[in-house]
């Protein structure tokens, strides 16, 4: 796995803290170019399920809950690199 650097450890550090606090998130979709707003739920693997110790973070699922409802699981590797360019945030809707 690659060396991080500070600013990556600072955008990884703002993604797991959205999850730690239930934050209110908003996302630039990659696809589209749509924004999704949604509530941080947890992190883990696709299923929803914690992760295990020694788990790398970077691997790991961002849990979100939309504004529309749906369960949503965006990768922790992306959502950092997109907090960097503030394409993802803690956003108070």
């Amino acid at each position: 796995m690659a060396i991080l650097s500070i600013g990556d450890v600072m955008s990884l550090a703002a993604v797991i803290d959205t999850a730690v606090h239930n934050s209110k998130v908003a996302r630039v979709m990659p696809e589209t170019g749509d924004i999704v707003y949604g509530t941080a739920r947890s992190i883990g693997d696709l299923e929803g399920n914690f992760l295990s110790d020694g788990s790398d973070v970077r691997e790991a699922w961002l849990r979100v809950t939309s504004r529309s409802g749906w369960e949503l699981f965006w990768s922790v590797k992306v959502l950092a690199e997109e907090q960097s360019r503030g394409e993802f945030a803690a956003y108070d809707w």
